[in-house]
Formats: C-alpha cells, sequence, structure tokens
C-alpha cells in the first residue's frame, strides 16, 4: 500500500476557527427567528439566513477531519475500538445527559406539561437513538420544539458509523472514486424525493441527501494525502480552491437568481445544495492554504472564533433550546422593559440568548465533558 502524506499538521488552528464560524452563523439563524417589525430587522433577518451554511461547514469539516483520522490509523490493529471509543467519549455523554434531564426529570414537574412537552415526548424514541433526522423527515416539518437541531447530530452519528467501514475495505486508491459516489447518490436521491413529492425537509435532513457535503469533505481529505508528497498534495488543493470556489460561488448567485424563472423551483435544489457544498469546502481548503501570519491565516485563526469552535458542540446542542423558550414564551417583552425600543430589546435578546449558550457550554465543558475527554488518551 502506498504511504499517505499528510501536508498539515496534526492540529489545525484554522480548522478550529472554521467550527467557530459554523456554530456562529448557526447561533445567528436561530436567534434572529423573531419576524421582523421594521426594516433594520429585516435586514438583520436577511443576513442571518446565511446561517444555514452554518450546518454544511459542519459536515464538509466533520468529513475532512474524520476521514484524515480514519486513515491514518488504517494499519492499527485497534483501527475501529480507536475511533468508536474516541467518538463515544466525544459525542455521548453529554447528549445523554441531556436527553436524561429532558426526558427523564423534566416530566415529573407539573410546570411543564402541556402539548409542547407531549410532542417533545412523542420523538423520544428517535432521540435516544440518534434519529431526530428521520423523525423530522418522516413528519415532514422541524418538530419537536426546542430540541430539532439533533437532527443534524444524528445524521453525523449515521456517518460515524458506517464511514470507517467503508474507509478499512476500501483501497485507498479507490476512495475518492467512492466518495464521489456518495456524493452522485446524494443528488440522485433528492432528485427522487422531489420526484415523489417529498416535502423539502426531506432533502434537507434525511441521512443520504446529506452525504454529499460529508463525502465532500473525505474526498478532499483523500485527494490531498494520495500524492508522492506533501508539495503535491497542497498543490492540488491550491489548483481546487482556485477552480472549484468561483464556480460554487457563481452557481449559488445563479441558482438564487434563477428560482423566479422556474414555474417549479425544487428542481433546482439538487444543484443548489451541490454548489453549497463547492463553494463551502473551498472556503476550508483557502483556510488551509493560507500562509501563516497572514491576513486571511489571522481571520480564520481569530481568538473570537476558536474560541467559539472549542465550545462547539455544547454550544449547538443547547443554544435552540434557549432560542425555543425565547421564542415560545415571548421573552422580548421582558426586554422591552428595559430598552422600550424593539429593535433595541430584540438585539439585547439576541445578545443574551448566545451568552447564555456559550455560558452553558462552558460549563458543560469545564464541568462534565472534560472527565471523558481526558479518556481519549487510553485510546
Amino acid at each position: 500500500m502506498k504511504p499517505l502524506v499528510n501536508p498539515f499538521p496534526n492540529h489545525i488552528p484554522a480548522l478550529d476557527g472554521i467550527r467557530g464560524m459554523a456554530i456562529f452563523a448557526v447561533l445567528m439563524i436561530h436567534f434572529f427567528e423573531l419576524p421582523p417589525t421594521n426594516q433594520v430587522e429585516a435586514i438583520l433577518w436577511r443576513l442571518s439566513r446565511f446561517g444555514m451554511w452554518g450546518i454544511d461547514l459542519f459536515f464538509v469539516l466533520s468529513g475532512f477531519l474524520i476521514t484524515g483520522i480514519l486513515l491514518h490509523s488504517k494499519e492499527r490493529a485497534d483501527y475501529f475500538k480507536r475511533f468508536f471509543m474516541r467518538r463515544f467519549l466525544r459525542i455521548f455523554p453529554v447528549y445523554y445527559l441531556l436527553l436524561f434531564v429532558i426526558f427523564i426529570l423534566i416530566p415529573l414537574f407539573p410546570v411543564f406539561h402541556g402539548p409542547t412537552l407531549d410532542q417533545i415526548l412523542d420523538s423520544e424514541p428517535w432521540a435516544w437513538l440518534y434519529s431526530m433526522n428521520l423523525y423530522v423527515s418522516w413528519k415532514g416539518e422541524w418538530t419537536p420544539a426546542y430540541i430539532n437541531h439533533f437532527w443534524s447530530l444524528a445524521v453525523e452519528e449515521h456517518f460515524y458509523l458506517f464511514w470507517p467501514f467503508v474507509v478499512y475495505f476500501t483501497p485507498n486508491h479507490r476512495l475518492p472514486a467512492v466518495c464521489l459516489g456518495m456524493m452522485g447518490l446524494s443528488f440522485g436521491f433528492r432528485c427522487w424525493s422531489i420526484a415523489e413529492g417529498q416535502p423539502e425537509i426531506v432533502r434537507y435532513a434525511f441521512t443520504v441527501a446529506r452525504l454529499d457535503v460529508l463525502c465532500l469533505g473525505a474526498y478532499l481529505a483523500t485527494k490531498v494525502r494520495l500524492v508522492d508528497n506533501a508539495d503535491q498534495g497542497l498543490a492540488w488543493l491550491k489548483t481546487y480552491v482556485h477552480r472549484v470556489g468561483p464556480l460554487g460561488f457563481l452557481g449559488v448567485l445563479t441558482l438564487a437568481g434563477a428560482e423566479g424563472f422556474f414555474q417549479d423551483g425544487r428542481w433546482l435544489e439538487p444543484f443548489k445544495y451541490l454548489a453549497y457544498g463547492l463553494f463551502i469546502s473551498s472556503f476550508i481548503g483557502f483556510g488551509l492554504l493560507a500562509k501563516p501570519q497572514s491576513l486571511v491565516d489571522s481571520f480564520y485563526r481569530w481568538r473570537f472564533f476558536t474560541f467559539l469552535g472549542k465550545y462547539s458542540y455544547g454550544i449547538y446542542l443547547y443554544h435552540n433550546i434557549i432560542s425555543y423558550d425565547f421564542q415560545l414564551n415571548h421573552r422580548i417583552e421582558l426586554f422591552q422593559t428595559l430598552i422600550p425600543n424593539h429593535t433595541g430589546a430584540y438585539l439585547l435578546q439576541v445578545t443574551v440568548g448566545c451568552f447564555l449558550s456559550v455560558g452553558l457550554a462552558m460549563m458543560s465543558y469545564h464541568g462534565f465533558e472534560e472527565k471523558f475527554l481526558k479518556l481519549k488518551k487510553y485510546f
């Protein structure tokens, strides 16, 4: 087997920054959910819609990082044990602790009883089995409140369950073709879903539909390593970024402008998702190629982003629960007692929501998650 090349250090600060950008985008799209009441709020709401790209950033990044890890541990005797135990220690403890609070403790208190809790409890088996993406796809809507964002965690977990086997049993030189094949499968699934008249949420949240961005990240991870030396890997990535990045960006703009010319814009969806993935993967590649201490490198490694990146998992777990509480319980009225101006109160609500999300994530990380992360050294 041809030796693998790793053109990057084991820890890449730029990727921490990208993880931080992704969670920041997700925070914006969920905390700017209130219907705008004036032009300023309308502009903020429109800008926050770009936050939908945050999930795609997470997916491409996961595909890239996980595939790199798997490739470099492929010859180890404990390949499967090491991978699954390290994923278990990172993901499961805090996730299942949160589920315990939601499904076991909260129902004990009558004050929480009502239709919303009933909807949450209806999804309980799906949440325990890491299948919330299948639940929302089945229901055809973003339900239940508070925990429907677990769908993306389910998609990643499904990927973690089968991808190690694909990497292990596929010869390295064939992996890029497998990645492209998976992307084609995802594209075809979306076309089939449209033809069947299924709701858009199926094409957004179902596992097969998201294989395109996950495997696009995996494709990058394989191509930069299946070369003769590190310089060749970086040269390939540079070519990819310079050619595919503008193509993806142009595709996003073109398809966004073309929607009004089609009677049934759904058939543009598979192409839009592909364009998003190409642009986002190039954005990640751009950060990987940035020269140390350059302006671009400083942006990707900005302390604000790397800080958010460190706590991104916890922030993601908790933020939507806070966001839903603010929306469903009209917390804006509370903030308007402090700032009568609606826009000012709205911005205060967003700020408080973000700080609460980050604060909870920090306490969770240092008070609970870190204890399990320390056990990773044994695997």
